[in-house]
């Protein structure tokens, strides 16, 4: 895939990635409920009302992070800012696999809306890497 491309899709993730965030963010203060089974693993009511839902020491949910952190890529995207980006995604994926382990050790349930977000980091996560890589040997290259 061309670079230019991988920071095409990046920004869709990123852009798909604020869409579930706000709606999770919303679902939140609203009250309203979530498009998600219940009663099973998939419970993403239990998971995103339980005390891991919202941010230590506050009543904000964690998804006003994952607005911050998708919003935070796409700026990151638009100024070509490939290493920052790359570090962005990895400290986001280290805040994904603190969020799984919640789910899947503590809770022992799932939500689905945050495993897609989660998804979402880890796919931005290794296209940056690429695209990183590769703007890097073009820089190496070129010579100079």
């Amino acid at each position: 895939m061309p670079g230019e491309r991988r920071l095409q899709v990046i920004a869709v993730a990123a852009l798909a990635g604020i869409a579930i965030s706000v709606y999770l963010t919303l679902t939140h203060y609203q009250a309203l409920p979530l498009a998600c089974p219940s009663g099973g693993i998939v419970d993403c009511g239990l998971v995103t009302q339980s005390r891991y839902g919202v941010i230590p020491g506050t009543a904000a949910p964690t998804s006003l992070l994952g607005v911050a952190f998708f919003a935070g890529a796409l700026a990151l995207v638009q100024g070509r800012r490939l290493a920052l980006l790359t570090a962005w995604c990895a400290a986001g994926l280290l805040v994904v696999l603190y969020l799984v382990y919640v789910e899947l050790a503590v809770l022992r349930h799932l939500c689905e809306w945050c495993t897609v977000a989660h998804a979402l980091v880890l796919a931005m996560l290794l296209l940056a890497i690429s695209r990183w890589q590769s703007a890097a040997l073009a820089n190496r290259t070129a010579g100079p």
